[in-house]
């Protein structure tokens, strides 16, 4: 029995390790795209189609902007000119532009009410950060690292949040 507990254990540190590169190479894309001289610039409609490219090229989800009140400036998921909602402080990535570091965390996606990773970054202009810049990672993206790991049938595997908050991944 301590064999089994010890080979889950490393099972358990091999799977979050990949997980965790998964989400420092999301944010490292991320940290590319805030030095846009369309985003530098604050001209949105020009990096509306650059963060739509981005998107098309890494598979990821919808890429927002947000400015330090909580107001989308930028959501692939519309039309660039399209209304955007005011977030304030219940955004996802307000955290980034409160603490100007990087985040990952576990939300609910807004449309779907699926469990969704959310990586941001800050984005600064003239030393200052000015915006939030954020994509989701759906659990689906994590599906390869868990058939590379053949975990046996019965395991059911489970991601935190900083939070500590449980959200039930799926069997393997």
């Amino acid at each position: 029995q301590e064999e089994a507990q010890a080979g889950a254990l490393r099972v358990a540190r091999a799977l979050a390790e990949a997980v965790d590169t998964q989400l420092r190479e999301v944010e490292a894309n991320l940290t590319v795209l805030t030095i846009s001289d369309a985003l530098q610039k604050r001209d949105f409609a020009s990096f509306h189609k650059q963060a739509l490219s981005f998107q098309a090229s890494t598979g990821l989800g919808t890429v927002v902007v947000l400015d330090e009140h909580g107001q989308q400036v930028v959501n692939t998921s519309q039309p660039f000119g399209t209304p955007l909602a005011a977030l304030g402080n219940r955004a996802p990535a307000m955290p980034i532009i409160l603490s100007g570091k990087p985040m990952a965390r576990m939300v609910n996606a807004p449309s779907s009410g699926k469990p969704i990773a959310v990586v941001g970054v800050p984005v600064r202009i003239d030393g200052k950060v000015r915006f939030a810049l954020s994509t989701a990672v759906g659990f689906h993206r994590f599906n390869d690292l868990l058939r590379r790991q053949s975990l046996p049938p019965s395991w059911i595997v489970v991601i935190l949040d900083p939070r500590v908050r449980t959200k039930p991944y799926g069997k393997t």
